[in-house]
């Protein structure tokens, strides 16, 4: 299906629940400039797009085909801003191969330049509100080396 058209005419009955991805490690690439994310608490966020790239050994390949092989589509990386959370940005970046002489904007600006593969990990969580409800959720990034 190709246009909205035929996509519109798909029965509301025929309209299956998307299987989440299976847990493991994933390589991943950014896609996109880091931007700037806000939380509703007022917490700050640099934002990265990735895509997956591939699956690593710890992925159920099988639950992986059945889950509709890797999605070609953006997903989300959020490093937080906070004194306490700027660390999980900087060990990455330096992980990723950056200068300790770099400040944040710089080490963002770094990663999407070198636009190296990195390893993102997976887990499927529930839904508080929900408990049928299950996500892919990505957390986690290291190098790919």
């Amino acid at each position: 299906m190709t246009n909205f058209a035929e996509l519109a005419q798909v029965r509301v009955g025929e309209v299956e629940k998307p299987k989440p991805l299976p847990e493991g490690h994933y390589i991943a690439q950014f896609t996109q400039p880091m931007k700037q994310h806000k939380a509703k608490s007022g917490n700050v966020a640099m934002r990265f797009a990735f895509k997956l790239v591939g699956a690593g050994d710890d992925v159920d390949q099988e639950a992986l085909d059945s889950a509709g092989g890797l999605p070609d589509k953006e997903f989300n990386l959020d490093f937080w801003m906070s004194p306490d959370a700027r660390y999980r940005f900087t060990d990455f970046g330096k992980a990723m191969g950056a200068s300790d002489d770099l400040n944040l904007i710089e080490l963002a600006e770094y990663l999407i330049t070198e636009n190296k593969p990195f390893t993102i990990q997976a887990k499927q969580e529930t839904d508080s509100n929900d408990p049928e409800k299950v996500y892919t959720r990505f957390d986690n990034p290291t190098s790919a080396d």
